[in-house]
């Protein structure tokens, strides 16, 4: 983006889409007609001195496609159980989140767009990182005290019980396991797919605190259960402000999601054993 960031001011004009030849407002990387992603080249509206944000200011994706590909993406894990073999717990869960991420990327892809529309820019990757380190002390008591409520108020069915003991480690190696994917695979595909997608496409769609407010409320009703369900909202409000507060780059949530699944794993295998 150098050839961006020495333009004039002067020079931040209007400019022709290379694809479908439609007009493109200042400050736009996408084409909000066709959604192709605009090169350096194509002169690109970046104001001097102002700082550069890695979202589409229109992404070119909205309400439908977000919810359609949300549906998409919670049906796609389903194919696990019809599987010719049997799989074990562990290499379901990661199954089931690749599934999960797969819709929204290829989406982007289909779409000739990069994986900046999702908020993915790597050169912002360790400063994301130390801000959710941050964030981590109010996240793990929100999602902690909440959880405990919830049980307080509608205590857990014994099936529900038997049904989370899937996720405590049952040893020091199943433990290590567990956090390589919560950490690799649990909080990025999720976060791809909820913030990255979701959550931008119903803010350019219905708006912002709207969009953020509902992506949250969808990303807890994808638990299917209260005991989850209300802690993911409350954390999803957190990983969705913090979205957009940074500029809708996706490295934030994605650290804050794996260090808050990590803790509650270490929390959850240190009082186990």
């Amino acid at each position: 983006m150098e050839e961006v960031c020495c333009m004039k001011k002067s020079e931040l004009r209007e400019v022709t889409c290379p694809r479908c030849g439609g007009i493109v407002r200042p400050r736009y990387r996408f084409c909000s007609n066709c959604g192709a992603k605009l090169k350096p080249g194509d002169a690109l509206q970046i104001e001097t001195g102002k700082r550069q944000s890695t979202r589409a200011t229109n992404p070119p994706w909205k309400t439908t496609q977000s919810l359609s590909i949300l549906l998409l993406s919670i049906t796609l894990p389903m194919i696990i159980s019809i599987l010719p073999f049997t799989l074990s717990i562990r290499m379901r869960e990661i199954l089931t989140e690749v599934l999960i991420a797969t819709p929204p990327l290829l989406y982007v892809v289909s779409k000739g767009l990069g994986t900046e529309s999702l908020g993915l820019d790597s050169r912002s990757a360790m400063t994301e990182f130390a801000v959710a380190l941050i964030v981590l002390p109010l996240a793990l008591p929100l999602g902690l005290i909440s959880g405990w409520l919830v049980q307080t108020i509608y205590p857990m069915s014994p099936w529900w019980q038997a049904y989370f003991t899937t996720s405590v480690p049952t040893s020091f190696e199943d433990f290590i396991v567990l956090l390589l994917i919560r950490s690799l695979a649990v909080a990025p595909c999720e976060e791809i797919l909820f913030r990255g997608f979701v959550q931008n496409g119903l803010e350019s769609g219905i708006g912002g605190t709207q969009g953020w407010i509902l992506s949250s409320v969808l990303f807890g009703m994808i638990h299917f259960n209260p005991w989850q369900g209300v802690p993911a909202f409350l954390v999803g409000l957190l990983l969705g402000y913090l979205f957009r507060r940074r500029d809708h780059k996706l490295w934030c949530p994605i650290a804050l999601h794996a260090f808050y699944d990590c803790g509650l794993t270490i929390l959850s295998y240190a009082f186990h054993f």
